[in-house]
């Protein structure tokens, strides 16, 4: 099991991966990853953890899940939200 150990943290985590699920887009901080995880390197263990919680959070529909680094974190998108909506290219809406 990846998930934080703490319940509170666990409960945090999960409330950014539903986050990201609902709207396409959560934040997660380095130090709120160092701290839910109890490691002192970002490497498997985390990303295993957020992969486990959007299995947690949307069981089979869970989504494929891309990060981006910016503001002293990761922001966690996904490709399609629970209610449908895809991510859609600026480029192609502006034509």
């Amino acid at each position: 099991m990846s998930l934080p150990k703490e319940k509170r943290h666990r409960s945090a985590l999960l409330s950014r991966v539903e986050k990201a699920w609902l709207h396409g887009v959560s934040h997660v901080t380095f130090a709120e990853l160092y701290l839910w995880f109890d490691v002192e390197k970002i490497a498997k263990t985390p990303y295993r953890g957020i992969e486990e919680a959007f299995e947690e959070v949307a069981g089979d529909d869970a989504p494929e899940v891309q990060i981006i680094e910016g503001r002293g974190g990761y922001h966690l998108v996904v490709e399609q939200t629970r209610a449908g909506n895809k991510m859609k290219l600026l480029s192609e809406l502006a034509e």
